[in-house]
Order: C-alpha cells, then structure tokens, then sequence
C-alpha cells in the first residue's frame, strides 16, 4: 500500500505503471513520511484553488482547522497554478521548508493528481517525506 496516494485514480496511460511503481518504491523504507493531505481542485471566480478536504491532514499536514484552502497554492503565480490542470500525475519536487523532525534536510513533496473519467484533474494528493539515507545509495 502507498499511503493511499495512487487508489481510486482512473488516469491509464504509458505513464501510469511507471508512476505506480516509483510510489510502491517510495514506501518500500525509502522514503520516511512526514504528512499527508488531500486536496480538491475547483476553479472559483476563474482561479483555480486546492481545497483542503477536511479530516485528510496527517502529520506535518494535519489542519489546525477543518477544510479552507491551501494559502501557499493561492500565493503561487498564474502560470504556477495553471500546472495544477497538466495531465501529468506525478509531481515531485523539493519544499522549501526543512524537516523538524528525523534529520533536518529539504523536505520532499510528492503529489498524486486523481483524474475524472474524461481525464480532467478533480483531486490532488500530497504527501512530504525525507528520502532515507540508504535509498540514496540505491540505484
């Protein structure tokens, strides 16, 4: 099981099993999890947004609140946010935030986009881990 990340997705292309793979990867002890949260993307007066899908927060991600919108994708430039409709799946990328926890590095943030069934993107799952110290000497 990968944290839930790729369940319930109907996207199949030539790079779903490719995807599929890296995320049973991750969660094989190579990558420690920090938090998980789900998000819904809806377009609201023409801009698109994530909207927090309340009680999905664990760890770092956990809402002080229930639901509301995530303020970082909102900060984002246009051109930034309109990546959110790409029909790419995966989205992998260092946060510029530090791990307070396990050992201080660079956390890394992986996103999951789920896709209708006309293969427009509805939902985005994101999770920050730290990749273990043995995964980077893994080929």
């Amino acid at each position: 099981m990968y944290w839930d990340l790729w369940d319930g997705n109907v996207l199949v292309d030539p790079e779903t099993a490719e995807v599929r793979a890296f995320l049973e990867w991750a969660v094989d002890h190579h990558f420690t999890f920090l938090g998980y949260r789900d998000y819904e993307l809806e377009a609201l007066g023409g801009e698109d947004q994530l909207k927090i899908v309340p009680r999905s927060g664990m760890g770092v991600l956990r809402e002080p609140k229930l639901g509301g919108v995530s303020q970082s994708f909102a900060e984002l430039p246009p051109q930034i946010r309109a990546l959110a409709r790409e029909p790419k799946p995966l989205i992998l990328t260092k946060a510029n935030a530090r791990a307070t926890v396990h050992r201080p590095g660079y956390l890394d943030h992986i996103g999951v986009k789920r896709f209708d069934a006309a293969g427009r993107v509805v939902e985005r799952r994101r999770s920050f881990r730290l990749v273990t110290r043995p995964a980077t000497a893994s080929p």
